[in-house]
């Protein structure tokens, strides 16, 4: 979680590079707030969410080391468009914020470009995280849809992205579709991000990253420590609390995550996060969770206590939606129904979801908490 001053100073130069976006902005915090007012209640009842994730595929051309979804043995679908539609129509009143992202590479869903068109027709805010290899041949289609924000996923550079990523070629496509995004965009518009996701192998590389974020000319650079850590005394602690929740359809391979965490020097990772970040060179960085210390980086890797001892919320403002239609908390955890059996806002209020929210304010926070982004975003 940014501490208030970083969020201040954040949003100051976020809003600089986007004036347009300030009247969005501080009507999405005001019904946030108000939304987080359904934590009170005891009976697991939540107001719509103010952030919805759609997985919108499950196919993906890439085959990331710190990946457990491609290595997995899950049935691969597409989001199906009537469906995504459909919650759109329901929960667009309350405006959320629409990411796009998930398990595989959201370009390789066939009505990619239709689905960003339908959210922008209500009037919200959509972001897409993407890969970046299948960028620059659909440029076009893309700002034609009217994207607000584009996250790009760089961890290195040259080889050891390719390696990283594994598929030879990643790096260059990656590079040539950010080029290609900023000479045809409006000047910031879309807005343009790179996430730089720290394992033991792109650890050594962050500057480098940094340098080429700003050769590039992208708005902001985030460095995102791995949230898929699933370490044997987590997931033994997770079990226990977890007897009387939603068992998950699908089998995910957490044994399949390499982020080769011996090599993770916490140390160096905090001395130079800390550098780049008051950098004021044209590029916003940022780092999630915003761990402080060498100490806070290796207690959030070695599941030995939590960084932070807030209250999870996260079940009272965010939600994602899988292609198979499933409505889940916590990837691949806990389906709390699926959208071909029941609507989105009946799914939002249901006995699964109702029985985990009041779960998760009884324990404060799960085990799985301590290596989670979310965790540290939705007090």
């Amino acid at each position: 979680m940014l501490q208030p001053t970083t969020k201040f100073n954040f949003a100051c130069r976020f809003i600089q590079k986007r004036p347009d976006t300030l009247p969005y902005f501080l009507s999405f915090l005001l019904r946030r707030s108000i939304r987080g007012r359904s934590y009170s209640r005891n009976d697991g009842f939540s107001a719509p969410p103010s952030v919805v994730t759609f997985a919108v595929t499950d196919y993906c051309n890439l085959d990331c080391k710190m990946c457990p979804f491609q290595s997995s043995n899950v049935e691969k679908n597409h989001l199906d468009m009537a469906i995504i539609k459909k919650v759109i129509d329901q929960i667009y009143n309350s405006k959320p914020y629409i990411s796009l992202c998930g398990r595989g590479e959201p370009f390789m869903h066939p009505e990619f470009f239709n689905i960003i068109s339908y959210v922008k027709s209500k009037g919200l805010w959509c972001a897409v995280d993407t890969n970046g290899t299948l960028l620059e041949r659909n440029v076009d289609q893309l700002l034609n849809s009217h994207i607000d924000l584009v996250s790009v996923s760089i961890d290195s550079i040259g080889d050891v992205q390719d390696e990283i990523r594994g598929v030879p070629g990643t790096f260059q496509k990656i590079v040539a579709g950010i080029k290609a995004l900023r000479a045809k965009a409006e000047k910031s518009k879309p807005i343009i991000r790179v996430n730089c996701v720290i394992t033991g192998y792109s650890a050594d590389h962050l500057e480098k990253v940094y340098e080429l974020a700003k050769d590039l000319g992208v708005d902001m650079l985030n460095f995102s420590h791995s949230m898929y850590i699933r370490t044997e005394s987590m997931l033994k602690a997770q079990e226990k609390l977890s007897q009387n929740l939603p068992k998950p359809r699908e089998k995910i391979s957490w044994d399949t995550v390499d982020i080769d965490g011996e090599n993770i020097n916490a140390e160096k990772i905090a001395q130079t996060i800390n550098r780049l970040s008051k950098k004021d060179e044209g590029v916003i960085v940022s780092v999630t969770p915003n761990l402080a210390n060498a100490d806070e980086i290796k207690k959030y890797y070695s599941f030995k206590g939590f960084v932070e001892i807030n209250d999870a919320k996260c079940a009272w403002k965010h939600s994602n939606i899988y292609p198979n239609g499933d409505v889940e908390m916590c990837d691949g955890l806990y389906p709390m129904g699926n959208l071909n059996d029941s609507d989105f806002l009946k799914i939002w209020n249901n006995d699964n979801f109702r029985e985990f929210r009041k779960k998760l304010k009884e324990t404060k926070r799960f085990p799985i908490c301590s290596a989670c982004c979310r965790y540290y975003h939705y007090h």
